[in-house]
């Protein structure tokens, strides 16, 4: 005859082994989705990022007040040059309060031509909440983060990462 208390024992251990099935199955579906999100471009279209299924996308929260962020413009913008016809795309995800106008000027100053879609500050990044910008996301053509880089990239970091994968 078993004791009131390894009784609740048991439940309590079928109890985790139930919750730990659900979860690895939740984790499953995950996984084969891939990471999405559907944000306003200051261009007015919609992005989302299971539109670039197929091809790496560099994904790369900024804000206009944050030095670093822009500093890395460039590099992100010749990565993007660089590689949008082919297998890579660059999205940089405006990380703060902004204004249209405000973004579409900062693009035409620093010549950015990738897609720059409007987020705020408490909207979560690919895989949670943004510690810190510039946060960058190396997603693979299968829609997986590959990598995370919280501080600055370089267009070398990105080719680097991407050749060795």
């Amino acid at each position: 005859m078993s004791t009131p208390f390894a009784l609740r024992l048991h439940h309590k251990i079928y109890a985790l082994l139930l919750l730990a099935f659900v979860l690895i199955g939740l984790s499953g579906c995950a996984v084969s989705q891939g990471v999405d999100f559907e944000l306003e471009g200051i261009d007015g279209k919609t992005y989302r990022l299971s539109d670039y299924r197929g091809q790496w996308v560099i994904v790369n929260y900024w804000a206009t007040w944050c030095p670093p962020c822009i500093e890395e413009m460039p590099e992100l913008q010749h990565f993007h040059d660089k590689y949008n016809a082919s297998s890579a795309v660059v999205i940089g995800v405006n990380h703060e309060f902004a204004e249209l106008a405000d973004l579409q000027n900062f693009a035409a100053e620093h010549g950015i031509s990738f897609p720059l879609v409007r987020s705020r500050p408490d909207f979560l990044g690919v895989d949670g909440p943004i510690a810190g910008l510039p946060t960058t996301y190396v997603i693979d053509p299968k829609g997986q983060i590959a990598a995370k880089q919280i501080g600055m990239v370089s267009m070398q970091m990105l080719e680097d990462f991407i050749s060795t994968y």
